[in-house]
């Protein structure tokens, strides 16, 4: 499919904003909006006609459209993509069919939650919410408890506890991301292996888990094709690093008790 446009980001969120101006059912207009990518308008990237009228200095920048500003890789890629995943691996709100193979059993979540759970006295404090119990948590973690289990305990606990077509998909998110959130400048050849290895696991992903079916269609995400986008993003931008939210959260953390 071709790279989208300003003028295709527009197309597309006005035919979902038709499509619910005229009454569509709460359900049509879902799989609406999940055939074009998009909710609905937005201010920055496919106005609504009243916002074009109250906002006419904004025109320069809708006419950028998708290439507007960068994203952060950093909590676009766990925040979205890794704690998404966990879902179907641990069966979390969803409702796929007897068929889906990637639901881990009971069993073995709770052995996950508790093999982490019990790492907790092994790292510093400040990490130690990394290492919460992931069975009845992980719809609270955040990008950094992500980033720990992506780059730490993943690997470890998944191991045997999920199909190997599976494991190895996750393992191609594992060595992507110890390529992105490094610490350091990326030269231009691990960008490339970054940007093979998101392919790798897009292919696998789509072949395997959403595999196609009907059944499956909420698993065809477009936060996983929104993936082959980093390497653009990266070499536009600098590397992860330069521009994630850490430092905006800490300085947020601190707020609260100067107040």
């Amino acid at each position: 499919m071709p790279r989208r446009t300003a003028g295709s980001v527009a197309a597309s969120a006005t035919r979902v904003e038709t499509a619910r101006r005229s009454g569509h059912s709460k359900a049509a207009v879902r799989r609406l909006a999940q055939k074009e990518g998009f909710k609905g308008y937005s201010l920055f990237f496919a106005p609504s006609p009243a916002n074009k009228v109250r906002y006419p200095g904004l025109k320069y920048l809708w006419e950028i459209g998708p290439d507007l500003v960068p994203y952060d890789t950093m909590h676009f890629f766990l925040s979205n993509v890794v704690a998404r995943l966990w879902e179907p691996f641990a069966g979390e709100n969803e409702k796929l069919g007897d068929d889906q193979p990637c639901v881990i059993s009971k069993t073995s979540r709770e052995a996950i939650g508790r093999e982490l759970k019990a790492g907790r006295p092994t790292i510093p404090l400040n990490q130690a919410r990394a290492l919460r119990y992931i069975y009845k948590h992980s719809s609270s973690y955040r990008a950094v408890d992500w980033m720990y289990f992506l780059l730490s305990a993943g690997e470890v606990v998944l191991a045997d506890r999920i199909l190997d077509e599976l494991f190895n998909m996750f393992m191609l998110l594992c060595r992507d991301g110890r390529l992105l959130f490094k610490p350091s400048a990326m030269t231009e050849q691990q960008l490339k292996e970054a940007d093979k290895l998101l392919k790798r696991f897009c292919h696998t992903y789509y072949t395997h888990v959403f595999a196609g079916k009907e059944g499956h269609s909420r698993l065809c995400r477009p936060t996983i094709v929104a993936l082959l986008d980093v390497a653009a993003n990266l070499r536009s931008c600098g590397p992860a690093w330069s521009n994630w939210q850490f430092p905006a959260e800490r300085l947020i953390g601190t707020l609260t008790r100067l107040i």
